[in-house]
């Protein structure tokens, strides 16, 4: 993941800026690797920062199992953020930090061959 921050002059319209951005960005997309996610442009006033930082806990309750990092992540992906975003004045939810879930796959390249197929197919 990056960032990156592009500062005009005063004099230079926000959305004509971000359009032209969004268009040049169009223009390299095409030379960006498949599994790259799609470029998001922001426009951002650097005067506005984060106003509430939140921290999501696993709670222990009798008789129940606390959430594993990855539910929590999920569930904080999945309900909180959505939730948040839909506030009226919330400008950006972001997650930092958390577990995603991971699966690995073991290939057998004997199998694969007499079955014909390829780690990408």
């Amino acid at each position: 993941m990056s960032v990156v921050i592009i500062e005009f002059q005063l004099h230079i319209e926000g959305r004509k800026a971000a359009d032209d951005v969004r268009e040049k960005i169009g223009q390299v997309r095409p030379l960006l690797r498949d599994e790259v996610k799609e470029p998001r442009v922001l426009r951002f006033d650097p005067a506005s920062r984060a106003i509430w930082s939140l921290a999501v806990l696993p709670d222990p309750q009798q008789g129940q199992q606390p959430l594993s990092a990855i539910e929590l992540t999920n569930w904080s992906d999945q309900v909180l953020k959505k939730r948040l975003e839909n506030v009226r004045g919330v400008g950006a939810v972001n997650l930092v930090g958390g577990s995603k879930r991971e699966i690995n796959l073991y290939l057998q390249p004997q199998a694969m061959e007499a079955l014909g197929v390829t780690p990408s197919r």
